[in-house]
């Protein structure tokens, strides 16, 4: 890169923005192959690696919450519906779908306007609180069905929100953190964490609940 040094009077008319200056002032170049650009490097930190794993946990939850129901659909009408036929299960996975489509959007403008940061912390604070609250929907002493299935569905609501911040961080998060051999990769991680929330949210419940029907509704009271 070549320096050029000027003396006060010509810093001064640059500094004042006279255009036309410049261009008598600085040299030009003879040819567009005479001019040299300087390529930008970014440092990369490890702590990369931790954004992708807090954000791959996210995801990983957030499935496994989607389906947690599906798969107790006995168990689920037993004990939020008192034996009837309200269908909560199957509510409770349809919730996801029309909430992550209704708030994808929202989840996209937060993310580009105001950074991984707070996308980041919107998604889990409304997944933490939704979980918290279908927790509290399985409480035993809540006799009303009534009031165990808004608790339930509420919080599907809530955790299905944040869904629409885990669906667009891994392409910022991979764009941002990482360099561009390693973009590919940071991709196909946060990719596998959706599909392995989904085995694991319909294998664990199926196996915590291991056995008859009856003995499954003895650790519930009805």
């Amino acid at each position: 890169m070549e320096f050029i040094c000027l003396d006060y009077s010509m810093e001064l008319r640059l500094l004042m923005g006279l255009a036309g200056e410049r261009s008598r002032i600085l040299p030009q170049p003879e040819s567009s192959t005479d001019t040299t650009y300087e390529s930008k490097r970014y440092r990369v930190y490890a702590a990369r690696w931790l954004v992708l794993t807090v954000c791959c946990l996210l995801a990983l939850s957030n499935s496994m919450l989607w389906l947690s129901f599906i798969t107790l659909t006995d168990e689920t009408r037993e004990f939020y519906c008192d034996g009837s036929d309200c269908s909560a299960a199957f509510f409770t996975n349809q919730i996801f779908q029309l909430v992550a489509v209704i708030t994808g959007i929202g989840g996209m403008y937060i993310t580009d306007s105001y950074g991984i940061r707070l996308s980041i912390m919107c998604g889990t604070t409304l997944n933490f609180v939704g979980s918290l609250i279908r927790v509290v929907s399985s409480i035993p002493s809540i006799d009303n069905s009534a009031a165990r299935q808004a608790l339930l569905h509420t919080g599907s609501v809530i955790v299905a929100s944040a869904q629409a911040f885990f669906l667009v961080l891994p392409s910022k998060i991979a764009e941002t953190w990482f360099p561009d051999h390693q973009r590919s990769l940071a991709n196909v991680l946060t990719f596998i964490a959706n599909p392995l929330g989904v085995v694991l949210g319909t294998i664990v419940p199926s196996l915590y609940f291991s056995g008859s029907i009856d003995q499954k509704l003895t650790v519930i009271p009805p």
